[in-house]
């Protein structure tokens, strides 16, 4: 019935030994200020990058050839992460930023069918600051927020 055994080894995937030094993953790391997701995409697309070049070994060059790519990755998986309005906060922050909590919560208002409260898009800041998809200035007391430009990027937006 079955031409294999059914319990076969499986192909051997991903990083091969020898492929990547300690020194290399430790500069992986700093270049991803210890964020595990963004080491390990740039890890990923140094692999990927050198595999597809035939090379037998991930260089320096290719990490940081690597780098815009993982950058694109990680926005776009951070932003598929997003609930609908969180995404039309960002999208609202193009048309109104740099802005304060407030200004964005009215622009947001004033574009959403079921506007949440003030405090859960206040909740909001953080996370999408924590995904780099925003950035934050000014005083703690009344921060301004930006959308980053690879956010931007990632959303077809032209500014």
């Amino acid at each position: 019935m079955f031409d294999r055994p059914i319990l076969e080894k499986p192909a051997s995937v991903g990083v091969e030994p020898g492929m990547i030094g300690g020194g290399k993953l430790e500069y992986i790391a700093r270049c991803s200020d210890s964020d595990a997701c963004d080491a390990i995409a740039l890890l990923s697309h140094s692999v990927r990058n050198t595999a597809n070049a035939s090379a037998d070994r991930v260089t320096w060059a290719v990490i940081d050839d690597s780098k815009p790519d993982t950058d694109q990755a990680v926005a776009r998986s951070r932003l598929s992460d997003l609930s609908r309005d969180q995404r039309l906060v960002l999208e609202v922050m193009v048309d109104v930023h740099p802005a304060t909590t407030g200004g964005v919560y009215e622009a947001y208002c004033e574009r959403a069918a079921n506007q949440v409260y003030d405090r859960t898009l206040r909740g909001w800041l953080p996370k999408l600051e924590r995904y780099e998809l925003m950035v934050k200035s000014g005083p703690e007391y009344e921060p301004v927020y930006e959308v980053r430009e690879i956010a931007l990027k990632e959303l077809g937006i032209v500014v």
